[in-house]
């Protein structure tokens, strides 16, 4: 059976001014795709959706951080312009008031990795550069003019030992988030295993996200996560993300998507409960 995934993560670079100890967008060291080889990937992905109807369909701009792209603003007009939906997430410390005006009537979410709000805590995750951090503050800033500009306003945690023990009831009750998505740290063989250390138990994980009981989320353990993503790689690889690995499939510059995807196939189930 041929199932209709409407939605796809685009990796469009590794780079980021960020150094998570945990991430585990990292790809092998391929030549990242140009402006121009995004388009193709896009024209492939707006063939799928067509082909099988799909309803919303959607792309999603990832990184690394996708606003160390030089182009971004230009695939995001080439993607609007197919009329398929597009969201982006990030960082955050590359936005400014100008770069998110330009997005708005073009991108329908921009989501938030926010894991801590503690200065030390986020040092420690990486999530810095050069010991500069994003403070609750300068994150309410961002959040307002988002929402000003008519853009969904998402957050995702990622939670490990780092930050099992921080309380973001703030965070949550202080901004009105359209999707709040808590994600229990994942180790991948060959991308993240010096992370290793800051696992935490499905338990500890399902312990962290019923403190939060009263705020619309969703919640994604290790499991959850396994091959339920459509990705593609920096280099426009599709890549299966099943049994805690990256497996490149093929090329979107030379394959249809959805033979790609025939090849992965995905968790279809996973996949439509993660956006249900």
């Amino acid at each position: 059976m041929c199932h209709n995934f409407n939605i796809v993560n685009l990796h469009i670079t590794e780079k980021c001014n960020y150094n998570c100890v945990y991430c585990f967008s990292k790809f092998k060291k391929e030549s990242e795709l140009d402006l121009d080889g995004w388009k193709k990937v896009v024209d492939n992905c707006a063939s799928y959706f067509l082909k099988n109807g799909s309803v919303n369909p959607r792309i999603n701009l990832s990184g690394g951080e996708p606003f160390t792209c030089s182009f971004i603003f230009e695939l995001i007009d080439y993607i609007a312009g197919k009329g398929i939906e597009v969201s982006v997430i990030t960082n955050g410390s590359l936005l400014s008031e100008e770069k998110i005006q330009r997005l708005k009537g073009k991108v329908s979410m921009i989501g938030l990795s926010i894991d801590s709000l503690n200065h030390e805590t986020n040092v420690e995750i990486g999530r810095d550069t050069n010991g500069r951090t994003l403070d609750f503050t300068q994150f309410q800033k961002i959040f307002a003019i988002i929402k000003g500009c008519g853009i969904k306003l998402k957050v995702n945690t990622v939670v490990s030992k780092l930050n099992i023990n921080e309380d973001l009831s703030t965070l949550y009750e202080e901004v009105t988030f359209d999707r709040i998505k808590l994600l229990q740290m994942r180790v991948n063989s060959g991308v993240n295993e010096r992370a290793s250390s800051l696992q935490i138990s499905e338990r500890e994980f399902k312990e962290y996200s019923l403190k939060y009981p009263d705020y619309k989320k969703v919640v994604e353990s290790d499991g959850d996560l396994d091959g339920t993503y459509i990705i593609v790689s920096p280099g426009g690889k599709l890549i299966s993300n099943k049994g805690n690995k990256h497996n490149y499939v093929g090329s979107l510059l030379e394959e249809p998507l959805e033979k790609l995807i025939e090849t992965v196939s995905p968790n279809y189930e996973g996949f439509k409960k993660r956006y249900a």
